[in-house]
């Protein structure tokens, strides 16, 4: 293909953060601005920049990304232009009028030189932001317009839309963005084609590959005289991803050896991260695309461990009969319900008896945890200190008094403690509870617990915390979470954990039968079988995944949540073997 004319972006850091909330490893960083240059890749989208910081990484909440070191990667000959792109939902709030000021000023700090903001709106509400789009220009910025979920515009909608760019002024380019992967060539040619003669500003395509389609749909849109092509490296992109840069340049007529860094880049840092978050084609994301189903629907889904196949395809089902084209929260509780045909608060309120752990269903508290072994032990060697935390993961949810015979047992092989125990635990159990008495008490709750134990305790149902942790330090994070006056009784301390749930069976006068716990670790399964106690599995904040923990259950059936949320839907799993 003639690349004459054509602007290729690269927007991996803006639509690949949707996986990693927009963190990225600087390594990544360095060596991915580095290698741009020499690809054939004219304009690099450095991620989003937004007027009101919401809990994103660097390159969500642009500038923070932006650190002098990578202005040293690049080469100093090099010829690319740096892009950002705004949602159309954050210009809400200021005056139209002053939005180009505040992202000169939000950007300043940056070390890399914006010339371009994306503008990204949905195609039935481009006329709002014709006042920004000309601050922005006023402002010293080319604008590109990005119209969202274009391939959902009918006739009329697409006629209107039209008129609103023409109004706008002079545009670097207007997108045609597959938001919901529901493009299929014929129709790419068709806005294309409808867009290049009915406005003076260049055409763009934005892929997704929900249906396979995103390269095929950018060399259609090429071929029907669009001029910007978006890509990311190895597709890395909100749902399915995007078209394959790695795809794309070769077909622009990009040959092995200015491609051999992309490649070398690829299998150092997005194999690993494509092991982690799996993006990518897939039967759930083509359905969505057919469907006009909002890729997030189907990230969610994939990420609920809980559910199975057929569960997975029953809530695609009910999303398909539903308005799905924009992402709902609720709409999401209703499909993974309808789903699994249980939610957690039902579930919990068949039970006379609910006993939840603590660290990981109660209180996100498992890392903070993490991080205060390896502060109480920061005196000895690394490699020995890294056992300790394994240790401590893999028995998640014994007590302290447990963790730290294992801890003495490996400082006395490696000579750092003498056979005494009592002196061992004593100094650095010691140290350890000075580090939660400064941290524990700030531990926020887990999402949505107070939403169900306050549920569970209006209803009268008699609640207990059974938990490692100490029961005066319990006491007090629970109090500051204000939850503690929900529950019966909170049995911490030294014990095992079978032996507080077998307390709380002789307080509650409850047979095992009657009795739920709600846990989070191996620790927890193994202390609710012990006494014949049923058990719920929460995922979101447990150091390993259902399976592991789960295993040598043969024939036990274990119910699986990922948080508290009332409505959560409820798998019922068959205990592994081996």
């Amino acid at each position: 293909m003639d690349r004459v004319g054509l602007t290729v972006l690269d927007c991996t850091l803006r639509d690949g953060g949707y996986y990693t909330n927009w963190n990225f490893d600087t390594a990544l960083v360095e060596e991915y601005l580095a290698a741009c240059p020499g690809l054939g890749i004219d304009v690099v989208e450095l991620g989003y920049v937004r007027l009101t910081k919401d809990g994103f990484g660097p390159y969500g909440q642009l500038p923070e990304g932006l650190t002098p070191n990578l202005r040293k990667a690049l080469p100093e000959d090099h010829e690319l232009r740096f892009a950002v792109m705004v949602d159309a939902a954050d210009l809400v709030g200021p005056p139209p009028a002053e939005v180009g000021g505040l992202l000169r000023e939000k950007l300043a700090p940056g070390s890399l030189p914006v010339e371009l903001v994306r503008v990204a709106v949905r195609y039935d509400k481009a006329a709002d932001v014709t006042d920004a789009v000309g601050s922005l220009r006023e402002a010293g910025y080319g604008v590109c317009l990005n119209l969202m979920q274009i391939d959902l515009a009918s006739a009329d909608e697409l006629s209107a839309c039209l008129g609103a760019v023409v109004a706008m002024g002079p545009l670097e380019a207007v997108y045609m963005a597959d938001s919901l992967g529901s493009l299929r060539p014929e129709r790419t040619a068709e806005l294309v084609e409808l867009f290049r003669t009915g406005q003076d500003a260049p055409v763009g395509i934005h892929a997704h590959d929900n249906q396979g389609f995103a390269l095929h749909n950018t060399v259609v849109a090429a071929q029907s005289g669009a001029l910007w092509l978006d890509g990311t490296v190895y597709g890395m992109g909100r749902g399915a991803g995007n078209t394959r840069i790695e795809q794309l340049l070769p077909v622009l007529g990009e040959g092995p050896d200015r491609l051999q860094p992309l490649m070398e880049l690829i299998v150092r840092h997005f194999h690993p991260l494509m092991d982690r978050y799996r993006w990518g084609p897939s039967g759930l994301y083509a359905i969505a695309g057919m469907r006009d189903i909002h890729p997030t629907y189907v990230q969610r889904i994939e990420e609920t461990a809980s559910l199975g196949a057929e569960e997975k395809l029953r809530a695609i089902g009910f999303l398909a009969q539903a308005s799905s084209a924009g992402f709902s929260a609720a709409l999401l509780d209703e499909a993974l319900a309808h789903a699994s045909g249980e939610r957690l608060a039902d579930v919990l309120a068949r039970y006379p008896v609910v006993v939840f752990d603590l660290d990981g269903v109660l209180v996100d508290s498992n890392e903070l945890k993490v991080e205060c072994v390896r502060a109480a032990f920061a005196g000895f060697p690394g490699n020995l200190v890294e056992r300790f935390t394994d240790e401590f993961r893999r028995t998640f949810g014994r007590s302290r008094r447990e963790h730290f015979v294992a801890f003495h047992r490996m400082s006395v092989e490696h000579g750092l403690a003498s056979p005494d125990f009592e002196a061992f635990y004593d100094q650095h159990a010691g140290a350890y509870a000075d580090q939660l008495a400064r941290r524990y008490p700030e531990a926020p709750l887990c999402a949505h617990a107070a939403e169900t134990v306050q549920g569970l305790a209006a209803r009268d149902i008699p609640l207990y915390v059974a938990t490692g942790t100490l029961g005066d330090e319990a006491v007090k994070v629970l109090d500051a979470g204000g939850l503690l006056g929900a529950f019966r009784a909170v049995l911490g301390g030294e014990e095992p954990k079978s032996r507080r749930l077998a307390e709380i069976l002789r307080q509650a006068g409850a047979d095992a039968r009657d009795v739920v716990l709600v846990g989070d670790s191996r620790q927890d399964v193994l202390a609710a079988d012990e006494l014949g106690i049923d058990f719920l599995l929460v995922t979101r904040y447990g150091f390993f995944p259902p399976d592991q923990v789960l295993r040598d259950r043969p024939g036990r059936p274990a119910r699986i949540v990922t948080d508290l949320r009332p409505n959560a839907p409820v798998r019922v799993l068959t205990g592994l073997d081996g």
